[in-house]
């Protein structure tokens, strides 16, 4: 399956996986700056979290770009 060249990765209450696009929550592990000044974010999905991870690994595989979208959940 060939993915589209952009993805929307946005936050609500659970995990959803498409074709296209993934919507999850997610915390912010790590944020860093890497020595040649790019920088770098880890995300931690949680334990249900392998549909997002699987979709991400696809990206990655095929060179995608992804177009992101993040928004503070409420405490």
């Amino acid at each position: 399956m060939e993915l589209h060249p952009v993805y929307t990765i946005t936050h609500m209450e659970e995990e959803k996986v498409e074709e296209d696009k993934a919507t999850f929550y997610a915390e912010v592990d790590k944020v860093q700056t890497m020595a040649d000044g790019s920088i770098r974010v880890v995300l931690g999905l949680g334990e249900d979290g392998l549909k997002v991870m699987q979709f991400l690994a696809r990206c990655k595989q095929q060179g995608i770009i992804l177009d992101i979208v993040a928004t503070a959940r409420e405490s």
